[in-house]
């Protein structure tokens, strides 16, 4: 069993938008995104979690996300050498440790958007008390903690895939009343950001909870659109 997907819009189009998005959504759900900004002449790149994936496996989540790294890396080296020079990434809730991921990585990823992120991988589901309160539960009966959850995501989590951010464009969408990555999460990583002196935009929701934000967030279109296309 296959642990991602990935869909293509815009295949013959010049410029480079890799897209990761949350798990459960499924790659077809975004596929307005893909062609709104296939229509702007944008080749998008949408990788999605299978459902199956995200269980209390601490190591069954991390190997799809090696797995969709490794396969985004390739993606790039096959693309053409002028297509290799402005790439831009679109992380979406828990797919958003990947364009932290890729963009750290790789010279060539210049824009980050990042729909919903958090510092840290194991405190954001260290919090799930309330809504998730059976997966945490789950977890602790396998005897894991959050010590050992930031010891073996340490490589997912954003606050550590930073260092070579500094020059590159970033947008960080953040909601107050989000139940799922916690507020405190995107200022702990905004901190982070600013500790680095690395540039952002930030786009707050003080209204609405994660999903209904992050559905406001991908169908307000011009404020993405206009940060991809900035200079």
């Amino acid at each position: 069993m296959n642990s991602f997907t990935k869909k293509i819009y815009g295949e013959k189009n010049s410029r480079i938008l890799i897209v990761f998005s949350s798990w459960p959504i499924k790659s077809w759900y975004l596929w307005f995104l893909g062609k709104l900004l296939a229509a702007h002449n944008f080749k998008v790149i949408i990788y999605s979690l299978d459902r199956h994936i995200f269980q209390p496996d601490p190591i069954l989540i991390a190997n799809p996300y090696a797995l969709i790294k490794k396969d985004a890396i390739n993606s790039i080296k096959s693309f053409p050498k002028r297509q290799q020079n402005n790439i831009s990434v679109l992380g979406i809730s828990l797919g958003s440790p990947l364009a932290f991921i890729l963009a750290n990585e790789l010279h060539s990823v210049s824009k980050i958007i990042a729909n919903l992120s958090g510092a840290d991988m194991a405190q954001i589901v260290w919090s799930w008390d309330n809504i998730l309160n059976g997966f945490k539960n789950k977890l602790r009966r396998k005897r894991w903690t959050l010590k050992k959850l930031q010891n073996i995501w340490f490589d997912l989590s954003p606050i550590n895939n930073l260092d070579k951010l500094r020059g590159k464009k970033i947008l960080l969408y953040a909601a107050e009343k989000d139940e799922l990555i916690p507020f405190t999460q995107a200022r702990e990583l905004i901190q982070a950001l600013d500790e680095r002196s690395i540039k952002y935009q930030t786009v707050v929701n003080i209204r609405h909870n994660h999903v209904v934000s992050c559905l406001i967030n991908i169908l307000k279109f011009n404020t993405y659109l206009r940060f991809l296309n900035s200079k």
